[in-house]
């Protein structure tokens, strides 16, 4: 029993939770997990990631 409980904390504390994007509240870049921005929103987001897709407003059909 207690070997199975060691390998489940073993392969637990492996894992990495990476909290879901655009939920943790920032006001700059240093609050948010390491390699994440600020955006815009006040939210972290991956980087790379963007708050919300641009508007496009120009008027013209894709």
């Amino acid at each position: 029993m207690r070997i199975i409980v060691a390998a489940t904390i073993l392969i637990l504390s492996a894992c990495s939770v990476k909290p879901p994007e655009g939920q943790m509240a920032c006001t700059s870049d240093s609050e948010c997990p390491d390699g994440w921005i600020c955006d815009t929103d006040s939210l972290c987001y991956g980087a790379g990631d963007t708050a919300a897709p641009a508007d496009d407003t120009d008027g013209e059909d894709t």
